[in-house]
């Protein structure tokens, strides 16, 4: 069964979540001139790309059903072309 959008953009969020501490412990760790500004500006940067792409990915086969589109072409990459 398909997730709801509310669903995926909960999934994005805790994937968001996981992905910012470890890359904010990663840069604290391994970086000698990584400040706290600048842990939390990648941290924050990387969860917003995140949350964004699966909203995104997820709003896009209902945008293209209310155009009339076939929701499947939301998918297909920009180098496949059907027949």
């Amino acid at each position: 069964m398909p997730l709801s959008p509310t669903q995926e953009a909960l999934v994005g969020a805790l994937i968001a979540a996981a992905l910012g501490v470890v890359s904010a412990v990663r840069v604290q760790l391994f970086s000698d001139a990584a400040g706290l500004i600048s842990v939390l500006a990648i941290a924050v940067s990387l969860m917003l790309v995140v949350v964004f792409s699966v909203v995104i990915g997820a709003a896009l086969p209902f945008f293209y059903g209310h155009l009339g589109l076939d929701p499947c072409d939301s998918f297909s990459s920009g180098t496949t072309k059907r027949p």
